[in-house]
């Protein structure tokens, strides 16, 4: 079955890619318009954050399977493209969405996380300020010693307060990954950095994520304003529509 559309407005240029005569591809980032105009609003947040992540889901996906390495998209570029375009059909669900994404996501996983710890109440996340995602931290000799590694890539980074966030999936329950684990942890600490992780159970459960909430929200100096009914209802829709799959 085949649909197509119709795009009365200029296209963009550098949006079509030539794969062979007379057949073309779109751009990922006019992709990402057009897609918007079918998508939710966390269906577009969870795209967009793969988009700019280093992972692809397969239809075989499970937790951190993914198929790619490398970002589509980054978010800078997305915005200033989003600002010069005009009257392309998804744009302006598109316009909203780039500034609450973030390159270098690694996996859905870390793609959830950020999204609810970062997106503002309105949407039903916390309001917390955006980290570095899998961002490079230089080792000091000695440490490049005990890692036999040149730089550290925590999940998430808050760089000025040395904060770092890991998310422990299923293959961390493996014990010689865990040994790893404990030594890297160990050596961020010995750096300054404070260094939590936080796992699959306490992601799920809306009662210990909001108490994971607080504490990184605290560390980061951010006060949690209370909930309205309506801040109440899209915190619960968004946990169901990242979660609930």
């Amino acid at each position: 079955m085949l649909n197509y559309h119709i795009q009365k407005a200029r296209i963009p240029a550098h949006s079509l890619y030539p794969i062979r005569d007379g057949i073309h591809v779109v751009s990922p980032a006019l992709c990402f318009v057009q897609l918007c105009k079918t998508l939710s609003t966390i269906e577009a947040l969870e795209l967009g954050m793969e988009f700019c992540g280093t992972y692809a889901l397969r239809p075989d996906a499970i937790e951190d399977k993914s198929s790619r390495t490398y970002q589509l998209m980054n978010t800078a570029s997305l915005q200033r493209k989003f600002n010069a375009w005009k009257d392309i059909h998804g744009l302006r669900q598109a316009r909203t969405i780039a500034p609450l994404l973030a390159n270098g996501a690694a996996s859905p996983m870390e793609t959830k996380l950020f999204l609810l710890l970062t997106l503002p109440q309105k949407y039903g996340g916390y309001n917390i300020e955006k980290p570095e995602l899998n961002s490079t931290i230089d080792l000091p000799p000695e440490c490049k010693l005990i890692l036999r590694q040149e730089t550290v890539r925590p999940d998430m980074l808050w760089r000025g307060i040395k904060l770092v966030v890991e998310y422990d999936g299923a293959y961390h329950d493996d014990p010689a990954q865990a040994r790893k684990d404990e030594k890297r942890r160990a050596v961020l600490e010995t750096l300054g950095y404070t260094v939590v992780a936080i796992k699959r159970q306490q992601l799920y459960d809306p009662i210990a994520f909001d108490g994971f909430a607080a504490m990184i929200a605290k560390k980061c100096g951010k006060r949690i304003r209370p909930l309205t009914t309506k801040q109440r209802i899209s915190r619960e829709l968004l946990r169901a529509g990242l979660l609930d799959k």
